[in-house]
């Protein structure tokens, strides 16, 4: 650290207020014209450090009963889920779980952004509360920091914010290319759009190659209305469940990538325990399961080998099944509302889904053409998909690295800004 460096609290760098609710809140949600409300679960929604939507809304007449926050604006939740630093993409109304932090003076908001994601544990460790951790207002005000000065304070919170806009961009590419197989699946095996087509004698707009493999009429079952030929089965058709365990004590952690629901593009990172009976082993190309309290953890293993605790379920593809895990996928995908409805019912204790009840749900079965010719159209979306969850990893472990070490003086700017430039960034 630095000579010109100073230590200073938080008060001192700029007004922190906490929130405000109209009471009782119930009665000031709304479903119609009203205003967003910020809640815990918009900031652990993702990994942005930005809110732009929120889950709810609260009356327009209730806003004088809160906190008006707006574009820019930083605010820090101080209860349920304390400690997490989020700039506002929106206007919005925030409660007495967060707190605001405005006219800054001596340090910008963007660095210290940075450094109260650095300095969260030592601030949630002086909170207090039997049930959930509460981060008083008092508590941030007295909080003692260092600081460098305003340039090096811009130029280290330029260097974290390349890093997370590139992280942001690239989760953004590969949501748009999942939205895209997700669609073209949707518009063949859900919608049914080419039977629809051939059935109104109208052009399918698909090569004849794969036109040709679509029926020109429907019939029912217990899906409902399926193109005439296809069967209903179940997805212990072509999954099975994968229930052996690691005892290699001598391996001490597997990372795997998975692309999931929420949070999207997720590492899944597990510590092996010391009783190995208690780990799976997925595949490359392996389902795996988990549940949160807001959604279905859910994706296809992108990497060699990975290991999971016991709170997930792992599937596998059957032998000479006609339809691949990454079809299974999709169907799954684009019925994920129906799913998250079936399974959350059916969740154990210690939020694993039941195998049973994922393994009974029906989909269609079609043709094992249209599979493979759909595999080859989603098979360069998938690579690069892969390829994009690859590049974040590498791109958050870079900034999880410089982060403490800029905050703290220990890695200067120069050495900093180079090794952005090895990585191409």
């Amino acid at each position: 650290m630095s000579s010109d460096w100073v230590e200073t609290v938080f008060s001192d760098l700029c007004v922190i207020t906490r929130g405000a609710s109209p009471r009782p809140i119930h009665d000031w949600m709304t479903d119609g014209d009203g205003i967003p409300w910020v809640k815990i679960s918009d900031a652990t929604a993702t990994n942005s450090r930005f809110i732009g939507k929120t889950s709810g809304k609260i009356k327009k007449d209730g806003a004088s009963r809160s906190v008006e926050v707006f574009q820019g604006d930083l605010i820090l939740s101080n209860s349920a889920t304390p400690g997490i630093p989020r700039f506002m993409r929106i206007n919005a109304c925030i409660h007495d779980g967060w707190l605001l932090l405005r006219d800054f003076r001596g340090a910008t908001k963007e660095y210290l952004y940075y450094l109260l994601v650095v300095e969260r544990p030592k601030l949630v460790a002086q909170g207090n509360g039997s049930v959930f951790t509460n981060l008083k207002t008092d508590i941030l005000k007295n909080h003692r920091v260092c600081l460098p000065p305003l340039q090096e304070q811009k130029a280290i919170a330029h260097i974290l914010g390349t890093l997370d806009d590139k992280i942001e961009l690239n989760r953004k590419i590969n949501e748009t290319l999942e939205a895209m197989a997700k669609a073209l699946f949707k518009s063949w095996f859900v919608d049914f759009d080419p039977v629809r087509a051939k059935a109104d004698g109208r052009p399918t707009g698909l090569p004849a190659e794969i036109s040709d493999l679509f029926p020109d009429s429907f019939e029912d079952s217990e899906l409902g209305e399926i193109p005439s030929g296809w069967s209903v089965r179940r997805l212990r058709d072509f999954i099975k469940p994968v229930k052996d365990r690691q005892g290699d004590r001598n391996i001490e952690e597997y990372s795997a990538t998975v692309t999931g629901i929420e949070p999207r593009d997720s590492r899944f990172k597990k510590n092996l325990s010391s009783s190995g009976d208690k780990n799976k082993v997925a595949l490359e190309g392996d389902l795996v399961f988990g549940l949160s309290r807001r959604t279905i953890n859910f994706g296809r293993m992108a990497q060699p080998i990975g290991a999971f605790s016991s709170v997930y379920e792992v599937f596998r593809s059957i032998s000479g099944s006609t339809i691949s895990t990454k079809i299974v996928e999709q169907c799954i995908r684009s019925r994920i509302s129906e799913f998250m409805v079936i399974l959350k019912p059916a969740a154990r204790e210690g939020q694993a889904i039941d195998r049973e009840v994922l393994m009974d749900q029906l989909i269609a079965d079609f043709p094992e053409q249209l599979s493979a010719k759909l595999e080859t159209l989603l098979e360069p979306v998938s690579k690069r998909v892969e390829l994009g969850s690859e590049h974040i990893f590498a791109l958050e472990q870079l900034r999880n690295a410089l982060l403490p070490k800029l905050i703290s003086g220990e890695i200067r700017i120069p050495d900093a800004e180079k090794m952005l430039e090895e990585v191409g960034v």
